[in-house]
């Protein structure tokens, strides 16, 4: 008998686990995240250093008047001769507000990506190693609801095992499709829809499988 794909549940069980750790990752950036970085960082002495030089860097646009306002718009000043331009751009006020703001930009962006990347793996812990160690058979929300569990050698994974898969289940699905721009995940789809058993790249590296668990591994070993 031909066996059943699970791609489809497994598809329902990820939409499930993925808006559930968008959730998580929204509530543990508010609550946990920001407030530490606001703590243990500068951030707030930046922000506020920023929007100050942010003010100053537009009043010197303001004095060599690069936009001019329309209105309510404040639009670029195509009069402006190149001599204008050129004296703007050499005006020492103007490079050291310049260097400062882009200094500020740069921790701004780093601080903003370090707080992201903790959220989110925070989030994806949750999600993908606590909440299946405390259902058991390797199974998240998502998969409990769609009745499938993660399987090993015809037995139900080991607790180091769901560990393991779920962790680079979290590299390929959330870290490197970030980095790829969804392009892994999407080849990683791929590989499970024309695999045999639906194993995904990471499955088939610990050749691990989503298996239907309607009925238990223990109840059919008795059948």
């Amino acid at each position: 008998m031909k066996k059943e794909s699970m791609i489809g549940r497994r598809l329902y069980a990820w939409i499930i686990d993925t808006f559930l750790l968008f959730v998580f990752v929204f509530f543990i950036d508010g609550l946990i995240s920001t407030p530490i970085m606001e703590k243990t960082t500068n951030i707030n002495e930046v922000l506020d250093s920023y929007v100050i030089n942010s003010n100053e860097y537009n009043k010197l646009q303001d004095e060599y008047e690069i936009y001019i306002y329309e209105g309510e718009n404040r639009v670029l000043n195509e009069n402006l001769t190149n001599e204008e331009r050129e004296e703007y751009l050499n005006d020492e006020r103007v490079i050291e507000v310049t260097n400062k703001l882009y200094e500020e930009q740069k921790v701004l962006l780093k601080t903003l990506i370090i707080r992201i990347s903790l959220s989110i793996l925070a989030g994806a812990l949750i999600i993908y190693i606590f909440i299946p160690l405390i259902l058991k058979r390797g199974r998240t929300i998502g998969k409990l609801i769609a009745k499938l569990a993660l399987v090993k050698n015809e037995t139900y994974a080991k607790w180091y095992e769901v560990i393991l898969r779920y962790l680079l289940s979290i590299v390929f699905n959330i870290y490197l499709a970030i980095i790829s721009l969804g392009i892994i995940p999407l080849i990683n789809l791929l590989v499970a829809i024309n695999n045999k058993d639906n194993k995904a790249i990471y499955d088939l590296i610990l050749n691990t499988t989503i298996e239907d668990n309607k009925v238990p591994l223990e109840i059919k070993s008795k059948i």
